[in-house]
């Protein structure tokens, strides 16, 4: 488990890097959310074992989606220009509902196009 925690840290402190460029604490409601899905993200990994791969699968690509949309969001509308396009609920609101398609469209396929046969769709 030492090299999974391992490329896990390495993985969030890219974002831990993020929220303190940014002065987290300007974004409460957002860097909270970021805590929760960092949190989520040790439970379910520490729980995942042969019978459950695939559903522990979906829920970690589920949290990834969610957190990239909440950096992708924060950075474009928030910190770009310093003018504020949306508000924090927003971009949590948009996170939380959009996260189903995220690699969807990061594969550059429109919600009405047919989905290549890949695992990521199965999940």
């Amino acid at each position: 488990m030492g090299k999974e925690n391992d490329l896990l840290n390495k993985y969030f402190n890219y974002y831990d890097e993020i929220f303190q460029s940014i002065k987290f604490f300007e974004y409460p409601l957002i860097y909270a959310k970021y805590k929760n899905i960092r949190h989520e993200f040790t439970e379910v990994i520490g729980e995942v074992n042969q019978n459950n791969f695939l559903a522990t699968m979906k829920c970690i690509l589920d949290l990834d989606a969610k957190l990239q949309i909440l950096i992708e969001l924060l950075v474009y509308y928030r910190i770009q220009d310093g003018k504020e396009r949306c508000n924090e609920e927003e971009i949590l609101q948009c996170a939380s509902s959009d996260y189903k398609f995220y690699y969807l469209e990061q594969f550059g396929y429109r919600l009405n196009d047919k989905k290549p046969h890949t695992i990521l769709h199965f999940l």
